[in-house]
């Protein structure tokens, strides 16, 4: 039987699901631009929050490429927020206090989105679309 001499009735039916799975497809596009939206405003406000924060924060790659910093830090090295994002440990410090700063990073587990339990310091691993960063 050709496609073509399908019964009208049939034809109704193929129309019918296809609308049924198009006005399911429009619903899930419809959620997802919302929880899109709703996850952008949640990044907008934490990055506000770390950007505020009286605490000195950073995040740099595992190679110590600075990908974040907030104004605390910022201050804390005397260097403007612009100057540091980008930079590597090394080129923010001298050699010596780079060197002594990055040991303990360096020994760091980059398990994305877990907390080094294993480590003195408060650190959060995290795997982001531009690599594995580390939070201070």
């Amino acid at each position: 039987m050709n496609k073509l001499d399908k019964p009208n009735r049939e034809w109704i039916e193929e129309i019918s699901s296809l609308k049924e799975k198009i006005s399911k497809l429009e619903k899930k596009e419809s959620d997802l631009v919302r929880e899109q939206e709703a996850l952008r405003k949640s990044e907008e406000k934490y990055r506000i929050l770390l950007a505020q924060s009286p605490d000195p924060t950073f995040s740099f790659t595992p190679e110590g490429q600075y990908t974040f910093v907030n104004k605390a830090f910022a201050l804390g090295v005397g260097k403007p927020v612009e100057n540091i994002i980008g930079k590597t440990i090394w080129d923010v410090f001298p050699k010596e206090e780079a060197d002594k700063r990055f040991v303990p990073l360096s020994q760091v587990n980059w398990s994305p989105g877990k907390n080094c339990p294993n480590h003195p310091l408060p650190f959060l691993c995290r795997n982001t679309s531009a690599g594995m960063n580390l939070f201070w």
